[in-house]
Order: structure tokens, then sequence, then C-alpha cells
């Protein structure tokens, strides 16, 4: 009956290992966002800037953007990296 309950030792644990990751994470994607704008605001003499985003929820690739050239690079790597993963995951076990 004891291997029911949650160790709540164990939990903070795995809290505390994962915090500094996911606050690496986010303020990667800030570093991200703000260098994206800083060049669409300094490149004048192309009054055009393209863009292209692609991610993956679970096993499901996705893309947006307006051009499609960047859209298709984006999902690439999107199925690049979850490729990768895969294969870590994997290797794990």
């Amino acid at each position: 009956m004891k291997d029911i309950f949650i160790n709540r030792k164990k939990v903070r644990k795995m809290i505390g290992e994962t915090g500094n990751l996911i606050t690496a994470g986010i303020i990667l994607i800030i570093i991200g966002i703000m260098i994206i704008t800083i060049a669409a605001l300094i490149s004048e003499s192309s009054k055009k800037t393209s863009f292209g985003f692609g991610g993956f929820i679970g096993p499901i690739v996705f893309g947006f953007g307006n051009d499609p050239r960047m859209v298709k690079f984006a999902v690439i790597m999107s199925l690049i990296l979850l490729a990768v993963f895969i294969v870590l995951i994997i290797s794990r076990v």
C-alpha cells in the first residue's frame, strides 16, 4: 500500500532538476524572438521580410509562415529534430 503514495521528496527533486531546463528554454525563446525582431528592424533595405515557423506536438509536425520555402525548411528541420528525439529515446531504453 505504501507504493501508491507519492514520495514528495522525489517530486521536489524532479521539479528542481527540470526547473533549470525549463527556465533555459524560455530564455532561449525570448532571445530568439528579440533577435528576429531586431533583424527585421535593421534590414530596411529589404521591405519584404519572410518567416517560417515549424514545430511538433507529439508526433504531429506543423509549420506556418508567409513564404512557402521558409515553411518547407521549418517543417524539414522539425522532422529532423523529431527523428533525433526518437533516436535518443530509443537508444536510452
